[in-house]
């Protein structure tokens, strides 16, 4: 017993933000552009995770995502 796939309403809330900033046309130092590149990677990762977790479950409705 239990409820069914499409009886399921599920809000999802992502805390934090993912520190993204602009890039420009100037070089930054090492250290400002590999704090960058895990900027990058920990943003597709975040989002990669919730777009799986949606995909193995698709009659799940997906009412908030912020």
């Amino acid at each position: 017993m239990g409820a069914t796939d499409e009886e399921i309403t599920l809000d999802i809330v992502s805390c934090g933000g993912y520190g993204l900033t602009p890039f420009s046309e100037n070089v930054g130092t090492t250290i400002e552009n590999y704090h960058a590149s895990k900027d990058i990677k920990k943003f597709y990762t975040t989002s990669n995770s919730v777009t799986e977790e949606l995909r193995s479950a698709p009659n799940i409705n997906l009412r908030y995502y912020f």
